[in-house]
């Protein structure tokens, strides 16, 4: 049966899925991407999303599935929205003590995803998350010391915890790290350091970093003013959803047309 001949790999594979859709997306832009990646991570076992659906509900003994059954019901992925039941899978999760459970529980309680705000409750979540060495709880709990979220507001603190969480590889908290070089967030300001931080997880892909390595090269930002380089890093945001992003590229190239025309009327 197709089912048992792959079982075992996929057992072996379920922390890399639940790695892949961790972060939560929650524009319908990233949420297709996201399903693009999984139906093509799926098609090296030769399974479609409702087999591998099914295969997750009948093995809740695992926290890692738990927590990806949640993933699917949150994003709607091989079944309809519902964030509720999402909740509740992730707080199966986070009482097993799962790491990534307790990241996404934190990030309902934070946003009210299938229940109501409890910005403590949510503190609390990313900060057991975080003691785990989970570098998604990580890069949240950061956000709640610089923001004051559940807890009194430490810049410093925060700082120290996005470049835990960046160490770690942490696509956002590498971008975090680098507002925190852009603007003193805990930190002094160093432009340079901003954008190398901004550009190294641009070209993973890292949508809101394209946007702010995009804007460093508009502004002119630890790096030579190129507005060529930042229409290409604008473009690259905007595909992927940026509403920002477009507004700034169609800003800098309504800017470049102006330009064109005068230098034209001068040539005449």
């Amino acid at each position: 049966m197709k089912m048992k001949k792959v079982e075992d790999q996929i057992i072996k594979e379920v922390s890399k899925m639940v790695d892949v859709l961790i972060f939560l997306p929650n524009s319908p832009e990233v949420k297709e991407a996201k399903k693009r990646k999984i139906v093509s991570y799926l098609k090296d076992y030769n399974l479609t999303l409702l087999e591998f659906y099914h295969w997750l509900l009948n093995n809740q003994n695992n926290s890692n599935a738990i927590v990806l059954l949640g993933d699917f019901n949150y994003l709607g992925i091989g079944v309809d929205v519902n964030k509720q039941k999402a909740f509740e899978l992730y707080q199966v999760a986070a009482n097993l003590g799962n790491a990534y459970g307790m990241n996404n529980l934190g990030y309902c309680y934070r946003h009210g995803f299938g229940t109501f705000i409890d910005n403590q409750k949510a503190f609390r979540l990313f900060q057991k998350s975080a003691t785990l060495g989970n570098s998604y709880g990580i890069n949240n709990l950061a956000n709640c010391y610089v923001d004051g979220i559940g807890i009194n507001m430490d810049k410093q603190m925060g700082f120290r915890l996005y470049r835990m969480a960046a160490k770690l590889g942490n696509v956002s908290g590498i971008n975090n790290l680098g507002s925190c070089y852009r603007f003193g967030i805990g930190t002094l300001v160093d432009n340079k350091k901003a954008f190398d931080l901004y550009e190294e997880v641009a070209k993973l892909g890292y949508r809101k970093a394209q946007f702010n390595l995009a804007l460093m090269y508009e502004n002119g930002l630890g790096v030579y003013k190129d507005l060529n380089q930042a229409i290409f890093w604008y473009e690259k945001a905007a595909k992927q959803g940026l509403p920002d992003a477009q507004i700034n590229l169609e800003r800098i190239k309504k800017i470049l047309n102006i330009q064109s025309h005068q230098i034209e009327t001068i040539s005449e």
